[in-house]
């Protein structure tokens, strides 16, 4: 028996239950993460920590309880959750259907508009859930003034890696510091709730029902939108068969939001928007080895810095 199976043993909910593992999605032995359960026709997704820490659990629960509050539609419905053996879990209704990774090929024109509608309509759900402070659930010990300090983070993380590599030059690297000073301003305001990673492998489209839902909440928080469109639109590169439904989503999304910002400060967005997507790029292209890349990344970061 493994570690995981051994841990839903132990679960209070199945305690009563004649059940069976149905399948295995992922395990490690070391790091046990999410299985399917059976119990006569009702079928429940198990979820543990897995590989990224204990906090990704709990993290999910909270995300979508504010969700289920909110009555958005298309999430995974909670059916209990708790610690066992020091591991927390959550325990879903499994939701059937398959991830867009898996059937992409199998997709008609007309099957990949109805998703982006759905797409769009899940982020103008989200939209709607405002605050007037930003909130991580994943570290609630993160205390940050502004979105803009949760981007600021994640470019310095980027850039002290890259310049201790010799990928960017100090003089680079002391103009992209400088364009931080001004970044906080830009992100001031209501934050809203964040997917924020939101991918192929995280919508989930039965082709018999036509039903979309979004899964996997582990690293949801508070922010600014802008960013989830960005960060989609960074799996779309990597995913080319999703980018076709994704920017049929963001020109719905747009349309509707179209009134929040100005041009102006649309535009003083998206021009940090791109200087972080040209460093978290070059990022993944250091990891992949694939230095024609990382060359062409860095120039963008240069030509923007020039620009300020």
């Amino acid at each position: 028996m493994s570690q995981i199976q051994h841990l839903v043993h132990q679960i209070p909910f199945f305690s009563d239950k004649n059940y069976s593992v149905y399948t295995d999605i992922y395990h490690n032995d070391a790091y046990p993460a999410c299985l399917l359960v059976q119990d006569g026709i009702e079928i429940y997704k198990v979820r543990f920590p897995g590989v990224l820490n204990k906090n990704s659990v709990q993290n999910e629960v909270g995300a979508l309880k504010l969700l289920s509050e909110h009555g958005v539609a298309g999430i995974p419905q909670i059916v209990s959750g708790g610690v066992v053996d020091g591991f927390p879990y959550l325990i879903e209704y499994y939701i059937e259907g398959s991830s867009l990774d898996k059937i992409h090929h199998m997709l008609s024109r007309g099957d990949w508009e109805h998703i982006a509608h759905m797409l769009a309509l899940f982020l103008q759900e989200l939209a709607a859930i405002q605050s007037t402070r930003p909130v991580v659930f994943k570290s609630p010990e993160a205390n940050y003034n502004s979105y803009g300090e949760v981007i600021k983070e994640s470019i310095l993380r980027h850039l002290d890696r890259h310049t201790s590599l010799g990928i960017i030059s100090p003089v680079a690297a002391n103009g992209i510091q400088e364009t931080l000073e001004n970044i906080g301003s830009v992100f001031y305001g209501n934050t809203i709730f964040l997917h924020f990673d939101i991918k192929p492998q995280n919508i989930v489209f039965n082709p018999q029902s036509k039903s979309v839902a979004f899964i996997d909440y582990e690293h949801s928080r508070m922010g600014d939108y802008t960013h989830e469109l960005f960060r989609a639109d960074m799996a779309a590169i990597r995913n080319p068969y999703f980018s076709e439904c994704w920017q049929l989503a963001k020109q719905e999304f747009w349309t509707e939001q179209s009134n929040r910002f100005s041009e102006k400060e649309y535009l003083r967005k998206l021009f940090y928007y791109e200087l972080f997507y040209d460093i978290s790029e070059m990022t993944y292209s250091i990891m992949t080895g694939n230095q024609a890349q990382v060359s062409a990344h860095l120039r963008g970061i240069e030509n923007k810095l020039r620009q300020l």
